[in-house]
Parts: structure tokens; sequence; C-alpha cells
């Protein structure tokens, strides 16, 4: 009866994290489609004078508001602008460089170290999953196809992802019954039995407890997280968007 209680108990805590899904194949394209939370994309722009040449590197980031577990996105526009060259100065967009990203704290510290990007549409992208809050910095660490280096940073800002109720409550209800099952198995043992007598009578339903114990607390991690975690879109072509939020 216990175990059944158990089971009862994760399999209605899963379908209330799931409500309201369509799990049909058409359905969840449409869901990936339709279905993720809107986004904003924050830009910032350096004006580099160096002694190997002149840049200027254009960030686009999405989400402008980044929660740690979240997967934030970013692209990076390296261009440089040579004198008396083709497009009147304009910067020109260098297409062979090697870019990689370093994350730092705001003073420095290392947090990632090479995260590797991606050449696509005039942009070098890439991705990271922020595991804490707090103040960061991207850093562009870039080389040429003449061998120049420099490396340039922009500053994120980054929240702690909301609590998730669903997993906590779920765990306390997961507690309480099993504490309460090893309890009741314990009192309906003969109390004239020896220690060894009530031990052999209580470990297969201790060990049954236990173990649905751990799957129920595998199936609340997996269906329904301790920080609620937004459901982001891709970031969309660059330079689409028409909601933005400038950095300084």
């Amino acid at each position: 009866m216990f175990i059944c209680v158990h089971l009862w108990l994760i399999f209605s805590l899963t379908a209330f994290a799931h409500e309201g899904e369509d799990h049909s194949k058409e359905k969840t394209q449409t869901t990936a489609t339709n279905g993720k939370s809107a986004i904003t994309i924050a830009r910032a722009e350096r004006n580099l004078q160096i002694d190997v040449g002149q840049f200027n590197i254009r960030l686009e980031r999405v989400p402008s508001d980044p929660r740690t577990s979240e997967n934030s996105q970013f692209a990076a526009r390296v261009a440089e602008k040579v004198e008396g060259g083709f497009g009147a100065g304009e910067p020109v967009v260098i297409e062979d460089a090697t870019v990689t990203a370093n994350i730092t704290t705001a003073d420095g510290g290392n947090v990632a170290e090479n995260l590797p990007t991606k050449f696509e549409k005039g942009f070098y992208r890439g991705s990271y999953a922020f595991a804490n809050a707090g103040n960061f910095k991207i850093v562009f660490n870039v080389t040429t196809s003449d061998k120049r280096s420099f490396a340039v940073d922009f500053p994120v800002s980054v929240v702690k992802s909301p609590i998730n109720w669903t997993f906590w409550l779920g765990m306390a209800a997961l507690s309480l019954l099993t504490l309460g099952t090893l309890a009741a198995v314990f009192i309906k043992t003969k109390s004239n039995e020896n220690s060894e007598g009530r031990a052999r009578k209580i470990a297969p339903f201790a060990a049954a407890a236990l173990l649905i114990f751990a799957l129920g607390t595998f199936a609340l991690a997996y269906f329904a997280p301790p920080r609620q975690a937004r459901n982001l879109a891709e970031m969309p072509p660059i330079g689409t968007s028409t909601e933005n939020a400038l950095e300084a």
C-alpha cells in the first residue's frame, strides 16, 4: 500500500510539472517553434586603436537578462578599419580569424577558458551556461590570419534562476512518505522479537521505500528542476530583432 502511494505521488508530481504539454510529433514541433519564451538582444560595441590596427567589435547577446543554468548565447562581429581601403574607411568584417571566448569574474578571475566559436553571417557565435550569479566578463581572444592578436571584453550580469517550488514540495512529500513508511513497518513488527529478527523483516520494506525515494527524486529533478529555467528560443538571425537592451 505504501509503495502504491509513493508511485502515485511520483506520477502526480511529474504529470503536474508537464501539465498542458502535447507529446505528439506535430504538436512538439509547433511547441518548439512557438512555445519559447520571448527574448531580447543585448548589444554593445567597442572600438580599439592598438599597435596592430584599428578594430571594431560588436557584441550581440541573448537573453539580455541571463540567469544561472540557462544557455546564454553570444555573437561577436570583428571588423577592421583600413585607411584608404575599400569601403571609404568603413570597418571590414574579418572572416578568417581564430576567435575563442573566456569567461572571467568582474575582477579577472578565470571561470571558463577557450570556449569555441563558429563563424556565421558575419559573426563569431558561441554559448555558455553560467553556474553562479554575479558580475562577469566575456573576453574574446582574436587572432587574425596574419597572426595579429588582441583581446576585448564585455561585462555581463547574471542572476539566479527562481526557485521551482514544485520540486521542493515534491521532495518534502516524498520524504514524509518514506519516513512514514519506515515508521509504520517498524511499529507493525512484533516488539517482543529480537533486534535481528525485526531488522530482517524491516529490511525489504526499507530498501523498497528508499529505492522509490531515489527514483522519485530523480524524476522530480528531471521534470521539475530545483531552479526554474526559461525555455528560450535560439538567437534569431543577427541584426533582425527590434527589441534591444543596449549596454555601455
